[in-house]
């Protein structure tokens, strides 16, 4: 089971989980679509299903932001989403969330028990992607909490 996280934006995270050894990067806007479809690519199994976990922006008054960047944002999840399209057997799946949804929970304590804090330092945009895959990675794919008791034994 793979998962992606993928933080949109001027500055775009991604985050592949379920791989061995996590790959984290940023990347410019422009090579955000040729990166997540390469890695849909790749890592898309006929067995398991790929989850792509996107933060979806909230645009409102208080983000400028959000605002200032909501054209690109929307174009790169609707570049995303359009991975899961051409797949007939819906192995590909789709989550986007906002960042309210996601990280009370995807807590540093957290990242950092999944090994992902430290290797995220100085790469914001990379952290919050890993956020977005965690949290798919452990609602979606049932893998384990690394907080957890059971993942401790």
């Amino acid at each position: 089971m793979t998962t992606i996280g993928i933080d949109p934006g001027p500055t775009p995270g991604i985050c592949v989980l379920g791989v061995g050894t996590p790959i984290l990067l940023q990347c410019d806007a422009v090579s955000l679509g040729p990166l997540v479809g390469e890695f849909v690519d790749f890592y898309r199994d006929a067995d398991d299903p790929l989850h792509l976990a996107i933060e979806g922006w909230a645009v409102g008054p208080i983000n400028r932001a959000a605002v200032k960047h909501a054209n690109l944002i929307r174009d790169q999840i609707g570049e995303i989403r359009a991975f899961a399209t051409p797949d007939p057997d819906g192995r590909v799946i789709v989550h986007v969330r906002t960042a309210a949804a996601v990280k009370p929970w995807a807590s540093e304590k957290r990242l950092a028990a999944a090994g992902l804090l430290k290797r995220t330092v100085g790469m914001p945009h990379a952290r919050s992607a890993a956020m977005h895959a965690l949290f798919s990675h452990v609602r979606d794919s049932e893998a384990p909490d690394p907080l957890s008791r059971a993942r401790a034994k």
